[in-house]
């Protein structure tokens, strides 16, 4: 009687929805993934804006991140993906900037 009375109040449907999966990525967010990439983002659940984020590099840098955060145990593999995102952003603007700077001093 109270299990109804739970259900009936609302606690049922709050329990059911904390045990659906997450949905699956859209296509859109799949976009300019390798497949690799997106194989990997779909088994690691990864979140929409990580997925574009990832998308973003090329397929190299996307290599890069995927072979770093599988190496990782996480309880959070987004952020981990995030993380490894944003420093290969990094480190791609800062050796373009040393690259810059070197060929205009050659000039």
């Amino acid at each position: 009687m109270i299990n109804n009375m739970f259900w009936n109040f609302g606690m049922g449907k709050a329990m059911q929805a904390q045990q659906l999966p997450r949905q699956q990525p859209r296509s859109a967010e799949m976009e300019g993934l390798t497949p690799d990439a997106a194989a990997f983002a779909a088994s690691m659940n990864l979140d929409g804006k990580v997925q574009q984020a990832l998308a973003a590099l090329d397929g190299e840098a996307q290599r890069i991140a995927i072979g770093l955060v599988d190496l990782q145990a996480a309880r959070n593999p987004s952020a981990v993906m995030w993380s490894m995102v944003k420093r290969l952003r990094e480190a791609r603007a800062e050796a373009w900037e040393h690259a810059i700077s070197d060929l205009l001093r050659s000039l």
